[in-house]
Formats: structure tokens, C-alpha cells, sequence
């Protein structure tokens, strides 16, 4: 006897419990299809919302790859003092060594970004510059009175946009505008500050801020930014480093050519790309493993 002559006489002769099986099996099958079903018009809407309105995708360095370009440098100049694409190493008094990188080994390339952006569908992209503490002239920032401001340079941080509405925080909803206008592509030496430092200082647009250099507060050359905006917080906003300076508050959002004055802020951060789907279909992006994409 087979297994299935078995199988059809142990039916027959339970056919109450047979049946109850039957019903489960057709139960639990009808509520994966129904799962899958929902989860397939879900990706549908919001497929189709971001065909009508567009989307963005952020890229950002590569870790690994970073991790691999340091060693290639580090192969390079050995254990000698000395310089190779952006990495410099250095011998201390103490005998140990230590590892430098600059702007230029750090950075995003924008070369890159503009030949990712000429991909059909892409319809505008944007730059952040990484946040750079630099030293306020003629207004004071946001500080905590129950913090130790002793190991605090006693700074603001500026982020360069291209496009501020762009900004990470600004698409997520975290921060918005309630005075003024965010900073577009050819805007020059502009910024949008916080409604905490308008505040403090009596700030309003039209007014001019100007920064420094904080190694070198009394002497380093003073820039001048035109207030255009002011923007208030609408969800949580982390400090992305310890101390004042860094604190959401004092976040200055500043145009691209502005950041470029000041040596340390040469640094490009992340990309984030505004793309219409429907006009992406069957076009492919091939990024480098330089970077790496975040939808």
C-alpha cells in the first residue's frame, strides 16, 4: 500500500478531523494571501505618490571603502613623516604616530554629483557641507548654564545647503520655516538661523552675522552673512558632536559659497537627490563604492 492509498483511507475514516484541517488550511492560507495582498497595494501607493510628487535619496561616504583608501595611503607612505592623498602621518615626541585626513580625502566628490544628476529623472539635487564650529562675532549663541563651557570653543556651527529645502532635517519634517525664505542655489553669502537665536540677540532678517576663525578669534577675517530666514524646531534635533556648539540651536543653515570662505568648511557632507520614478523606469544609477545610497 502507497502513501497515498493510505493518506485517502485515513480520510475516510476521519472525516470530521480531516475537515477541520481542511478549514484551518484554507483559513490560514486566505490570511497570508490577504497580508501579501495589503502589502503589495501599500508598495503600489506609495510607488505611485512618489511618480506624482517625486522622492529623494541620500548619499553619503563609504566607511568601508574610506577604511580602504586610508590603507592604500598608509601602504604608500609606510613609516616615514609625509603626505599622500589627503592622509598625512605624523611622528610624535612620545614615539607614537598619528593619522591625519583632510577636506579633500573626506569630501563627496561633486564631480560625481553632477554626472549622477544628468541620470533622466533626476530633477535637482542637493550639497550639505559637514556642520563646522566657527566663532560668533557679533552675536552671542545658545548655551546651557549647568554646562562646563571650559572644553566648549564657544562656537556656532554653520551647514552649507545648495538647496535648503533640500536639507535632511528640513524634508523630514524636523525644523520649518516661520520668517522669510530658505536658501536657493544662487544665493550668496545668506543664512537662515533659529528662532532661539533670533531671540536672544533681537535678530531679524535683513541683519548681518558675521563669523571668524575660533583658533584665532582677535585676528582671523571676519565674514558676513545676510540673515533670509528664521526656522524654529518641530521634532527632536540630536546634537551631532558634545557641546554648545554643536547644539541644535546654534545650527547656522548657510548657502554653499559662503561655507568655501572658510578653510575648514570645504567638506561635502552628503548628497540628497529629488527624483520623479516614473521617468526613471528602466534607468539605472551606478554609484561608485566610494559612496553608498539611502532612500
Amino acid at each position: 500500500m502507497n502513501v497515498l492509498q493510505r493518506g485517502v483511507r485515513s480520510v475516510l475514516r476521519k472525516p470530521i478531523k480531516s475537515i477541520i484541517l481542511l478549514f484551518i488550511v484554507i483559513v490560514m492560507s486566505g490570511l497570508f494571501l490577504g497580508a501579501m495582498a495589503s502589502r503589495s497595494a501599500s508598495i503600489y501607493t506609495q510607488d505611485a505618490t512618489r511618480q506624482a510628487i517625486g522622492a529623494t535619496f541620500r548619499i553619503e561616504g563609504n566607511e568601508e571603502n574610506r577604511r580602504k583608501r586610508l590603507d592604500q595611503a598608509m601602504d604608500v607612505l609606510g613609516d616615514r613623516e609625509g603626505s599622500y592623498g589627503g592622509v598625512t602621518h605624523k611622528w610624535l615626541e612620545n614615539g607614537a604616530d598619528m593619522v591625519v585626513t583632510d577636506n579633500s580625502f573626506e569630501t563627496v566628490k561633486e564631480d560625481d554629483v553632477k554626472k549622477i544628476a544628468q541620470v533622466e529623472g533626476i530633477e535637482e539635487y542637493n550639497l550639505i557641507t559637514i556642520a563646522t564650529v566657527v566663532n560668533p562675532v557679533n552675536f552671542s549663541r545658545i548655551e546651557d548654564s549647568d554646562m562646563d563651557q571650559s572644553t566648549d570653543v564657544g562656537g556656532v556651527n554653520l551647514r552649507g545647503n545648495r538647496i535648503m529645502e533640500m536639507d535632511m532635517d528640513v524634508s523630514a519634517g524636523k525644523i520649518s520655516l516661520i520668517e522669510g525664505r530658505m536658501i536657493e542655489k544662487d544665493d550668496r553669502d545668506v543664512c537662515v538661523i533659529s528662532k532661539e537665536l533670533a531671540e536672544l540677540n533681537h535678530l531679524k532678517t535683513g541683519n548681518l552675522l558675521k563669523f571668524n576663525d575660533y583658533h584665532d578669534k582677535e585676528h582671523s577675517t571676519i565674514y558676513s552673512a545676510e540673515i533670509i530666514g528664521i526656522y524654529e524646531t518641530k521634532q527632536e534635533r540630536k546634537s551631532i558632536m558634545y557641546g554648545d556648539s554643536y547644539r541644535p540651536e546654534n545650527t547656522i543653515f548657510t548657502d554653499m559659497s559662503f561655507p568655501e570662505n572658510h578653510p575648514e568648511m570645504k567638506e561635502i557632507l552628503s548628497i540628497s537627490m529629488l527624483y520623479s520614478k516614473s521617468k526613471m523606469q528602466g534607468s539605472t544609477i551606478k554609484l561608485k563604492s566610494l559612496y553608498r545610497k539611502r532612500i
